[in-house]
């Protein structure tokens, strides 16, 4: 941890995940809906689901809902600003340098995780 050592098939899994988020907005441009307004929309409908699933009774199920939402709300974000094909390299690179920094780093002191913050805050990579 903290991004349970990341490997190629991880990084593959994000890429067709970031893939499937891109032909979510894809669809609605297709209709006519500019890439910003469609990417919005999304992100409304994120919002929504994310508010409501704290009434989910299923801890399990809701921690998974909430990660994944969070994840794709992330992504679109990233994707408003950078394109989607950037948005999913940047998104891939950053999480690998984030594992790669904890093993490398981090891992066994005492204070790893608020040393990793602090060395995230500081831009380094």
């Amino acid at each position: 941890m903290p991004v349970c050592g990341f490997d190629q098939q991880m990084l593959e899994g994000l890429r067709m995940f970031h893939n499937g988020l891109a032909r979510a907005i894809t669809r609605r441009t297709n209709e006519g809906t500019s890439f910003e307004r469609a990417i919005h929309y999304e992100l409304e409908e994120i919002d929504a689901f994310v508010n409501e699933l704290p009434n989910l009774s299923d801890e399990i199920n809701r921690e998974r809902l909430i990660g994944i939402a969070r994840y794709a709300r992330a992504f679109y974000q990233g994707a408003l600003i950078n394109g989607f094909e950037k948005e999913d390299s940047v998104s891939r690179d950053f999480l690998y340098s984030v594992d790669r920094a904890f093993y490398d780093r981090f891992k066994g002191r005492k204070e790893s995780m608020p040393d990793l913050i602090k060395f995230l805050n500081n831009g380094e990579k």
